[in-house]
C-alpha cells in the first residue's frame, strides 16, 4: 500500500484506491473486530512518509541512536553526495557523446 501510495502517477493511485476497495474491505469483513478506518490508514502513510523525509541519508533513527550514528550518517550522507556528483558528471558525457553522433 505504502509503495502505491508514493508513487505519485495515476497507475500508482488506481492500485492503492484498489486495495483499499478490495483488501482492505476484505480484510475487515474477515476480521471486523481488527477493522481499518480509512481515516487511520492515510494518517499512518502520512506519518511513515514524514518520518522518511526526516530520516538522515534514508535511515530512520531514534532519539536513542543520537550520537552513536550521527558520525557514520554523516558520511554516508557525504557519500551519497559524491556519487550523485559522479553520476551526474557521467550523464552529462553520455549526452555530450549521443549529442556528438
Amino acid at each position: 500500500m505504502d509503495i502505491q501510495n508514493r508513487k505519485g502517477t495515476d497507475e500508482g493511485d488506481a492500485k492503492f484506491d484498489n486495495i483499499i476497495d478490495k483488501d482492505v474491505e476484505q480484510f475487515n469483513k474477515q476480521y471486523p473486530d481488527y477493522s481499518l478506518k480509512i481515516k487511520d490508514i492515510k494518517k499512518s502513510l502520512k506519518t511513515k512518509d514524514e518520518q522518511r523525509q526526516k530520516a538522515p541519508a534514508g535511515v530512520t533513527t531514534t532519539k536513542k541512536f543520537y550520537g552513536i550514528g550521527d558520525e557514520a550518517i554523516s558520511n554516508l550522507e557525504k557519500k551519497l553526495e559524491r556519487r550523485e556528483k559522479e553520476m551526474e558528471e557521467r550523464r552529462k558525457v553520455e549526452l555530450t557523446g549521443m549529442a556528438s553522433k
